[in-house]
């Protein structure tokens, strides 16, 4: 989220049109996520088991989503702007949040 307003601002100043993605460059999966995010905010990553992203996208009350996500940044990345990678993400909310749940 710290990401936004200085992109924002860069593509206004360097007067960019069009869709830009704005993400980590470095794809994780929500297994990954969700343990390097519960382990940094001092939890036990083993409490999060591991699925299957195939089998929970063919249930039948699911949203129909890509098995492999991510976004394409490289717009961004070319107009100037790199954005935070999400471990550093996770970190820095962390670091701000000084180990409080928000």
């Amino acid at each position: 989220i710290d990401d936004l307003a200085p992109a924002i601002i860069l593509l206004i100043k360097k007067n960019q049109r069009g869709i830009f993605h704005l993400a980590s460059s470095e794809v994780t999966t929500p297994y990954e996520f969700a343990r390097n995010l519960i382990s940094t905010f001092g939890g036990n990553p083993n409490e999060i088991k591991q699925g299957s992203i195939i089998k929970l996208l063919s249930g039948k009350n699911s949203t129909p989503r890509p098995a492999a996500g991510g976004l394409k940044v490289t717009k961004i990345i070319k107009a100037g702007f790199t954005p935070t990678n999400w471990k550093d993400g996770i970190a820095k909310n962390f670091s701000q949040s000084r180990g409080q749940l928000i």
